[in-house]
């Protein structure tokens, strides 16, 4: 039997949202964020290819990453669940010990935009693809 992967991320989202506060960040290292208009569900997938933990930030080690978040939002003329299901990639290079980031995603009908962003609010880098129609 074939499982929804959206309903697997909502409902481990939900759980730890609701069991569990965010961790504090760890000395010395980065702290993403994730943030969400009203209707996405954007979860932290993998960092560096490699599955994390917590859906809800991701933390790296100062220096070079490669972030990817699944992202959902609803969609007209969309079969199934009525969410059109994507990929979102970041990369960036010169994450800071101590700092904190956010991930922030923009939809507007088929198009799909998200940046990186820094404490002050400086918009430091867009995704470079987002691949969409993806089996979550």
């Amino acid at each position: 039997m074939k499982f929804n992967y959206l309903a697997i991320v909502i409902s481990g989202l939900l759980s730890t949202a609701c069991s569990a506060p965010l961790p504090a960040p760890q000395k010395g290292m980065a702290w993403i964020g994730i943030e969400t208009q009203p209707g996405q569900q954007m979860s932290a997938r993998r960092l560096d290819n490699k599955p994390v933990q917590d859906g809800r930030y991701f933390q790296v080690q100062p220096g070079k990453h490669a972030l990817e978040l699944f992202l959902a939002y609803p969609k007209e003329n969309i079969q199934g669940d009525g969410l059109r299901k994507c990929e979102v990639h970041i990369r960036y290079a010169d994450f800071l010990a101590d700092q904190q980031y956010r991930i922030k995603a923009r939809t507007n009908g088929w198009s799909v935009r998200a940046w990186l962003y820094d404490e002050a609010n400086e918009k430091l880098v867009e995704s470079q693809h987002v691949q969409c129609g993806v089996a979550g």
